[in-house]
């Protein structure tokens, strides 16, 4: 992550559609763990994949800020770079929702709108997920503004019904803002 921040995966063996993702910070002093779930098939969640949020502090800083759920990217147009054959357009519409839409790459023109968290780690660092309605997957990134740079991982399921974590990271291009008005601010 950004420097002197680190990213932790752990799968536990016994629950094997089951993952921990934990970030922290020990200099700046906020961690967050997040719990990654892929429920069976006869999930009754909205997606099939859900995740709950635990924010905590790391080290001795009596002044770190405790990550927390964030509204900052309402509005915010970003272009996502994986390579050079995948650029992706994200657009957050509300605290509970953005679209990624395919520019480059094997999905070209598709795109959908997700259910997404947002927590705000420190100024112009977040982190990000987003869960897939239609398939199994789920995701964990770290925004960092100021870099220009994510970093994460898309959590599905292999053949055998075992999660996977795959890693993911884009260049950050900031592409526009939307100016909701007022009375007109989304959830």
């Amino acid at each position: 992550l950004a420097e002197g921040g680190y990213w932790v995966d752990i799968a536990p063996a016994l629950a094997t559609t089951q993952s921990l993702t934990v970030v922290f910070h020990p200099v700046h002093g906020w961690a967050l763990v997040v719990h990654s779930v892929i429920n069976g098939e006869d999930f009754t969640t909205e997606t099939r994949v859900t995740q709950t949020f635990h924010p905590g502090f790391v080290g001795e800083r009596s002044d770190a800020v405790r990550p927390h759920e964030s509204r900052d990217l309402i509005g915010k147009r970003t272009l996502f770079r994986y390579s050079v054959n995948h650029l992706y357009e994200h657009i957050y519409l509300s605290s509970r929702r953005f679209v990624w839409h395919n520019l480059v790459g094997e999905q070209r023109g598709h795109a959908a709108a997700e259910l997404a968290s947002t927590w705000k780690l420190e100024e112009g660092v977040y982190l990000f997920t987003w869960r897939e309605e239609i398939i199994p997957v789920g995701t964990v990134f770290v925004f960092d503004y100021a870099r220009g740079r994510s970093t994460g991982k898309f959590i599905g399921l292999t053949s055998d019904g075992k999660i996977e974590n795959g890693k993911g990271g884009a260049l950050i291009i900031p592409f526009g803002q939307s100016n909701y008005g007022e009375h007109q601010e989304p959830v």
